[in-house]
């Protein structure tokens, strides 16, 4: 599996996606593991939940095949006098987390959520193959759009709340979708996107 960024302002729905892909592991009969630090409204029905990142990162590391959520990623590893660092072993769960128990499984897979790109280490944003955008400041999309080769992502600015734009791993196909924060579910939205933005 593959580690997944999930990006956009607040309160347009990264959290309700990060909850409905978390449910669909769920019904496959996984147990995800999340770092929620605020934890307000989520509700990660039947994942392992903390506030704490050394709790999580514990838990990351006795884990095999786990879907894993670290949200708002800046709250847990911003420097704050007095508390540990913690970005340089949150990097490591994107790199050494994916193939920690060699060829015959797929190790760990990340799922890091964040309000602006400028908040992610580049080693680990290098390390997500998939991405789910939503509306966000133009430089962000512009740089994505560099990332992921993929122009047509400088349109997630003018997104409307709970819309994104998921560009699959395998393809590199960008489609809009939405989420509902109410049932968790997603839908594909027919809009056509312009080509090149």
């Amino acid at each position: 599996m593959d580690n997944v960024l999930i990006l956009g302002r607040g309160k347009y729905g990264k959290s309700s996606l990060a909850e409905s892909l978390c449910a669909e592991y769920v019904a496959q009969g996984l147990t995800p593991i999340v770092l929620d630090p605020i934890g307000i409204e989520h509700k990660w029905e039947g994942a392992r939940v903390t506030k704490e990142p050394k709790e999580f990162l514990a838990w990351f590391w006795a884990a095999r095949d786990t879907p894993a959520f670290v949200e708002e990623y800046a709250l847990v590893t911003k420097r704050v006098p007095g508390k540990d660092w913690l970005e340089p072993e949150f990097v490591l769960t994107a790199t050494t987390g994916r193939n920690q128990i060699g060829p015959e499984a797929r190790g760990n897979w990340t799922h890091y959520s964040c309000h602006r790109l400028t908040q992610l280490d580049v080693t680990l944003r290098d390390q997500c193959s998939e991405l789910y955008l939503f509306a966000c400041r133009d430089d962000d999309a512009y740089q994505l759009s560099l990332d992921y080769g993929r122009p047509v992502l400088r349109q997630a600015p003018a997104l409307n709340k709970l819309e994104y734009l998921f560009v699959s791993p395998d393809t590199k196909e960008v489609t809009l979708w939405e989420v509902d924060p109410e049932s968790l579910e997603t839908r594909r939205i027919q809009r056509k996107l312009r080509p090149e933005a």
